[in-house]
């Protein structure tokens, strides 16, 4: 494997886990928001689950 190939690798699995973190974070603030039903975080246009 040359520099680039493992170069190009490298960054999409850090894309790809960058965009996993980003993810779970939304997911920690808007399940919990509905399990405890406090209804903090409120999108009136279509349902929170939509942006999951």
């Amino acid at each position: 494997m040359d520099y680039d190939t493992a170069h190009t690798r490298t960054n999409n699995i850090r894309k790809f886990y960058k965009s996993l973190f980003i993810f779970a974070l939304f997911a920690v603030l808007i399940i919990p928001d509905d399990i405890f039903g406090e209804k903090m975080i409120s999108f009136h246009w279509f349902d929170r689950y939509t942006i999951l």
